[in-house]
């Protein structure tokens, strides 16, 4: 139930939902029927533009929240409803800050392809009523904007505007400092950084081998993201389908991604998915880079913010054709071991041991395990509390043995930093050097550690040694 609506259908066409036309309606007659509004128009005062804001803005943003949550291939739709003249301007700053983050950027921190849907917000903005009040929002997104898009681009927008006043204001916003590429990075990452709790994204999907080539990169931060961010994908099941059961697609490296992405975080069990599954089964008997480019996948997602982890790892499982007797069957054969006896098991050790020593050190799938095994203790130990600090003592029999497995001066240089940073907050936690906690750190460090080669012994006695304090002198 959101704000006396319930949105109950999806639909990624290019036509709005019925629902959400009817609501963005409905704000519309409240908007223009408002006190506040009235009472802004009577002095056109900003303190009152800002009173008649609080009082409905905070209901737009709920609504572009849910519809970006539950159904984002309507969000592109919605905002152009949104940015209608009887909304008064509500809501559009943050619509064009949005529109321009969406947008892919290439190395040189400019579009890798123009932005309609920029255009499209920044001119509802500029012929807004009320734009003397809301520009004064949106100077820095608009420079960002700007710094982005080409300089033919920008011509034309401001060839567009007939309006002086505005063309001069848009003209002002061309920021010459950010010509400089370093500047540029600087402020569009500073900028991206403001966006990083919102919910966004937006892709369009590809229906041939030319469109995917192009919509590539857009798509999978789309579908990362939102992984990333533990939403809920049902609203993506059909188009997903449709992209991934596309004859034109088949043969495409960029398909296993996504592929990965279905099998790893989708729902299952309908039809169509029965036939996505089908489909990646038969491309690991019909192509043999196909386990290679599974494993970049794997790869990617077990370096982000994505959450594989043992529920992905058993969906998978659950349907992948095992009497293929390929890399993937063994590595998920491997990860039921790790999963159901847990990564400190003596048999988990072992089986990784053994699957370990029958692939080259530097493979991608043995780069995946190492990855999952990191990812293990990378949780436990960030997530140890300092006074449960016997517990890393515990582990070290364990860790010591996947050092010895994988030989990997990355994994264990990772290790070493989480480890490391542990310790400092113990130390920090147990200031009272001659207390036995503290004592029992000392001696886990300049013995357990070094012999890890975490740490050199004069170093570990120099980090934790007691400093004398000279008594005060007597007068």
């Amino acid at each position: 139930m959101l704000l006396g609506f319930h949105f109950l259908n999806t639909n990624f066409m290019g036509t709005i939902n019925k629902e959400y036309s009817d609501y963005i309606n409905q704000l519309k007659e409240s908007v223009q029927a408002s006190e506040q509004l009235a009472a802004y128009l009577e002095e056109e005062s900003e303190e009152l533009y800002k009173a008649f804001q609080d009082a409905y803005e905070p209901a737009i943003v709920q609504f572009h929240i849910h519809v970006a949550t539950n159904d984002p291939m309507q969000l592109l739709l919605v905002e152009q409803a949104l940015a209608d003249d009887h909304l008064e301007g509500l809501f559009l700053p943050k619509m064009l800050g949005y529109s321009i983050l969406r947008g892919e950027v290439n190395e040189q921190v400019k579009y890798v392809r123009q932005q309609d849907h920029f255009k499209f917000i920044l001119n509802a903005l500029c012929h807004s009523a009320n734009f003397e009040i809301i520009k004064n929002r949106c100077g820095q997104t608009i420079q960002v904007g700007f710094s982005l898009s080409s300089d033919i681009w920008i011509t034309n927008l401001f060839n567009s505007i007939e309006n002086k006043k505005i063309k001069t204001f848009l003209q002002a916003m061309k920021a010459d400092k950010l010509k400089d590429l370093e500047t540029r990075r600087t402020v569009y990452h500073r900028y991206l950084n403001q966006f990083k709790n919102e919910i966004y994204f937006y892709s369009e999907y590809p229906t041939d081998v030319p469109s995917l080539k192009v919509l590539n990169n857009t798509l999978r931060t789309f579908m990362t993201t939102r992984i990333e961010h533990h939403l809920d994908n049902t609203a993506l099941v059909v188009p997903t389908t449709e992209m991934l059961l596309n004859p034109l697609l088949r043969d495409e490296p960029e398909l296993v991604h996504y592929l990965g992405i279905y099998l790893n975080f989708f729902p299952q069990g309908s039809s169509e998915s029965k036939k996505i599954v089908e489909l990646f089964n038969q491309l690991r008997k019909d192509h043999p880079g196909f386990n290679g480019f599974y494993f970049q996948f794997l790869r990617e997602m077990l370096n982000s913010k994505s959450g594989v982890n043992s529920e992905a790892d058993a969906q998978v499982t659950s349907l992948i054709d095992k009497s293929i007797k390929d890399d993937i069957t063994a590595y998920y054969k491997l990860l039921v071991i790790v999963n159901k006896m847990g990564y400190v098991h003596e048999d988990s050790v072992e089986a990784i041991r053994s699957f370990y020593t029958q692939h080259a050190g530097l493979s991608i799938v043995n780069e995946c395990v190492r990855k999952v095994i990191y990812n293990h203790l990378h949780r436990f130990i960030t997530n140890l509390d300092p006074a449960d600090y016997l517990s890393i003592f515990d582990l070290h029999r364990t860790v010591q043995a996947y050092m010895g497995i994988f030989t990997n001066e990355h994994f264990n240089q990772d290790l070493k930093h989480i480890t490391m940073d542990f310790i400092m907050k113990t130390t920090r936690k147990f200031v009272d050097k001659r207390g036995k906690d503290f004592q029992d750190i000392r001696k886990f460090v300049t013995t357990s550690l070094v012999d890890l080669g975490f740490i050199k012994e004069k170093d570990a006695i120099d980090l934790l040694k007691t400093k004398r304090v000279k008594p005060a002198v007597k007068a």
